[in-house]
């Protein structure tokens, strides 16, 4: 398609695209019965046309692709608020098909000429500041080809990315941005704010707050259902990981190393689901030695497998007739596990469950003293302060101890002092003068008062301008954009299959 990258790559592609070549052919041949059923399966079906699951899965493999090149803008755009990658990724495909059909309607039509000024200009494949034929040849070769891709693909998601950026551009084309969301911006984030605050720790409320015999058998009893152990697992498990001079690999190399022992271990996989599968004896069969751990529970995985909290998910969701995982990915390798032994949570003892009900009772008095003693203290300051006092005088009065904090502001919010996110974000609401509600702290609570915000550097505000009105817009165009694309997707009709 883009012939002048072509020719930079296309000395060191030839073994490349016969590998390409053979496994294209091994992979669509008709003689193969997996793949023929896989491309039956229907995934859904947009603009009244179906979606097989071979299409839909080739184009979700482009996600991982958008993300190596650095493409957030069009992940972002596409993948929509995702709550999980598969949901996002699912998100990114049935988009993506919206965007195309929606372009060629409009009469964008990405051209090579455009596709190349985009490559070329891509981060990725800058050297100094220039574009660098052979950062692009290493990423056709170390990123596409071991997906089965070649530059095609890369060359349909740069024309997604065109596509999304002149739809945003048609959409946001009446939507001017006004001098005064300028200097707001600008001023929410620069603009320093003085203030000063009371702090109240709940450890000067907890040596009261000891809770007596009768006040933990109570609360045991009334609790006791909910009180009990966790459930702990033992897997038996066999590994596959890389050696030891193969954890050092790089780039394409480890990947390569590491796709072998991943077919390997789904194999291991496989031959566990054939009848009166023996776990030992297909270990002896693959020529790997199986082992099992300690009991543990779901919020501390062993380390034998990797201290991995997804491979610890995996084997609670084992059971007695489901009891063998697909291939789990580790750090450096993989593993394949079988449910080993089962203890089941029961219900925790009084003289068990007594540490844990007395740490809970005493920090809930203490957070009760604490917050009738912030009441208290903030219905006096407010009064004195509304009899004409100033804020320190009115906390003195009060009983209360006054803490300066460093002028901040949103760009400088001054991270290393206490509870200084906490202090920030609910100061921002506040006006000068103003005093705050109690405000919960990890430790205690905060009591603030806003004493003075200072003007901006109207001469850093000058510089910054263009950039701030460029991101409004580009703020404004993927709302706008956003919004467009739900509307979209409702006339695309997309039914997804149900299996």
């Amino acid at each position: 398609m883009v012939s002048l990258l072509r020719r930079f790559q296309q000395p060191l592609m030839i073994a490349v695209t016969i590998l390409v070549i053979i496994a294209f052919v091994w992979l669509f041949n008709s003689t193969n019965p997996q793949l023929d059923q896989m491309g039956a399966n229907e995934v859904g079906t947009i603009y009244g046309r179906d979606v097989r699951q071979t299409e839909f899965v080739r184009n979700a493999r482009k996600f991982d692709i958008a993300r190596d090149l650095g493409q957030f803008d069009l992940l972002q755009s596409l993948a929509g608020a995702a709550g999980t990658m598969d949901q996002a990724t699912e998100n990114f495909v049935w988009n993506t098909m919206i965007v195309r059909h929606e372009a060629d309607q409009l009469g964008i039509v990405p051209t090579e000429q455009d596709v190349e000024k985009f490559v070329r200009e891509m981060a990725p494949f800058q050297n100094q500041g220039a574009f660098d034929s052979t950062r692009y040849v290493n990423f056709v070769q170390n990123a596409l080809s071991p997906r089965g891709f070649t530059e095609d693909q890369l060359f349909e998601i740069i024309g997604d990315a065109i596509r999304v950026k002149r739809i945003k551009e048609l959409l946001g084309a009446t939507a001017p941005t006004a001098p005064s969301e300028v200097r707001t911006v600008y001023e929410l984030r620069n603009r320093k704010t003085e203030l000063s605050l009371v702090r109240l720790k709940l450890s000067d409320f907890q040596a009261g707050a000891q809770p007596t015999e009768d006040d933990l058998k109570k609360t045991y009893e009334d609790r006791k259902d909910g009180l009990t152990t966790e459930e702990k697992r033992k897997v038996k498990y066999v590994s596959f990981g890389l050696a030891e001079d193969q954890k050092a690999l790089t780039g394409k190399a480890k990947v390569e190393a590491m796709e072998k022992l991943a077919d390997k271990a789904q194999e291991f996989a496989i031959a566990m689901t054939e009848p009166d599968a023996k776990f030992d004896e297909v270990a002896k069969r693959f020529e790997v030695t199986p082992a099992e751990t300690a009991e543990f529970t779901a919020a501390q995985p062993p380390e034998e497998l990797g201290a991995s909290p997804e491979i610890a998910r995996a084997a609670f969701q084992l059971t007695t007739e489901a009891p063998h995982t697909d291939a789990l990915s580790g750090t450096n390798g993989y593993f394949v596990l079988e449910l080993g032994a089962i203890a089941a949570k029961r219900p925790l003892t009084f003289d068990e469950a007594r540490p844990k009900l007395e740490e809970q009772l005493k920090n809930d008095r203490a957070q009760e003293a604490l917050s009738l003693k912030a009441t208290e203290m903030r219905t006096k300051i407010d009064a004195e302060m509304k009899a004409g006092k100033a804020f320190a005088d009115a906390a003195q009065a009060a009983g209360a101890t006054v803490e300066k904090f460093p002028a901040f502001s949103l760009a400088q919010p001054n991270f290393d002092q206490p509870d200084a996110s906490t202090i920030v974000g609910r100061s921002a609401d506040l006006k000068v003068g103003e005093l705050s509600d109690f405000v919960p702290t990890a430790d205690g609570g905060v009591i603030l008062h806003v004493d003075n915000r200072l003007p901006v550097d109207e001469t850093a505000f000058e510089k910054e301008k263009p950039l701030i009105a460029q991101s409004l817009v580009r703020n404004r165009r993927e709302s706008l954009f956003q919004e467009w694309l739900k509307a979209r997707r409702v006339d695309a009709k997309i039914d997804l299959a149900r299996g």
